[in-house]
């Protein structure tokens, strides 16, 4: 559905006009699909005789063309959207809990059935020691925790922008129950981009002004006293994924593929894609980035890392426009309106931050696996690229709407 959802898109986006703004973007989802093309067509080829099954081909094609269902998205409501996330969200904490549960209770068997549901084709499970992680409704706990990751930072840039009251505390509480279910799950990359995330968005929201640095001081010492004074010791019975964070047990396989032999060897898929029926090693690798460049190659690569990163792109455009006219206001010697417009367009720059996050962080959930680019993800990520867009367009029309006043 939502691969037909994305061709009757991209029809459509083909035959009609955009906005200026998003020219660039939509240049870049239709070479992606150009690239599709080329690749489905090669590896046909290259593979006369090995045979290429029907489902790998159908499981590439979520990097290709689902990424015309944005501009779809972008008629679509902002409270439909942000419901989605929401309802996304709260569907995935409530599978962690529940197959964490039966886990407990059931053990190996009760877990393995309903994995048989969930994923009927292969059993594949994960434990540390004696815990078995919980893989919730995705069927996989990479894929549960690559959804975690997003929706935590999309509740938290939601917490930094809202304004104090009982909504900013049920954010909060929010996003540190995704957090919780992110650490059942044991995933020790997702957490980690996570935490990056996190850190990064505290780091913008502390900057922004002495008060809210003030703010903020008194409102971590506040969670610092309460978390201080909590008892852990069965709590932590469950965050086993702090053992894989230990340095000294990082296993081998991270680093599988990454020598210098297998760089070599896989030189002629890095330039031009079809890793995987090349048989070349860089796609054994469990980094994503790395993987995904020797499956599809050096240009297709690129298209959709600007895919993925064009927040930071746009982000970068906005801060450019936003200097130059605020420059251009100085200059005509608009002092009251320049300070007054000077202080919107700071707000402004930091709501797209914060909107942009989620998306920055799904991307960079690529440094292990390749979760992103699944069913269970691809559409999450989506909507969060289709919100970031409609607030973007927003801020250029601010922009638009100054510049057609004075």
């Amino acid at each position: 559905m939502l691969l037909g959802l994305g061709l009757f898109s991209l029809l459509s986006l083909i035959s009609s006009r955009l906005d200026v703004p998003l020219v660039l973007f939509k240049n870049a989802v239709v070479i992606n699909v150009i690239f599709f093309i080329y690749f489905i067509f090669g590896t046909l080829l290259i593979a006369v005789g090995s045979g290429v099954s029907a489902s790998s081909l159908l499981t590439i094609s979520y990097l290709f063309l689902v990424f015309p269902v944005v501009f779809v998205f972008l008629r679509f409501d902002d409270k439909l959207l942000t419901r989605i996330v929401y309802i996304i969200a709260f569907i995935t904490v409530f599978g962690v809990y529940y197959f964490l549960n039966l886990g407990i209770s059931g053990g190996y068997d009760a877990i393995k059935g309903a994995h048989s549901i969930l994923r009927p084709d292969k059993f594949t499970y994960s434990r540390i020691g004696e815990n078995l992680l919980p893989f919730g409704y995705t069927g996989s706990h990479h894929d549960t925790a690559n959804i975690l990751v997003m929706c935590g930072i999309f509740f938290l840039g939601k917490f930094f922008l809202c304004s104090f009251g009982i909504k900013k505390c049920l954010l909060l509480a929010c996003y540190f129950l995704i957090l919780s279910a992110l650490l059942l799950t044991g995933s020790a990359a997702n957490t980690l981009v996570l935490l990056f995330a996190t850190t990064l968005s505290v780091f913008f929201y502390i900057k922004r002004s002495l008060t809210t640095i003030l703010i903020s001081l008194v409102f971590f010492s506040f969670m610092g006293i309460i978390i201080a004074g909590m008892d852990f010791s069965k709590t932590l019975n469950f965050l086993y994924v702090f053992q894989k964070l230990n340095p000294n047990t990082v296993p081998d396989e991270i680093f599988a593929s990454l020598d210098f032999d297998s760089i070599l060897n896989s030189l002629v898929s890095v330039l031009l894609g079809f890793g995987g029926v090349l048989e070349s090693p860089l796609i054994l690798s469990e980094v994503g980035f790395v993987n995904m460049l020797s499956r599809f190659g050096l240009f297709s690569f690129a298209a959709l890392m600007f895919i993925g990163f064009s927040p930071i792109y746009y982000l970068i455009v906005f801060n450019i426009i936003s200097r130059r006219y605020i420059k251009f206001t100085r200059l005509k010697s608009i002092k009251g309106l320049s300070k007054d417009l000077e202080q919107r367009l700071s707000d402004q720059k930091f709501r797209l931050l914060m909107i942009a996050m989620p998306v920055i962080t799904g991307t960079l959930t690529l440094i292990h696996y390749g979760s992103l680019f699944r069913i269970t993800s691809i559409g999450l990520f989506c909507v969060l690229l289709t919100i970031f867009l409609k607030e973007y367009l927003r801020a250029q029309q601010l922009i638009k709407s100054e510049s057609l006043l004075h």
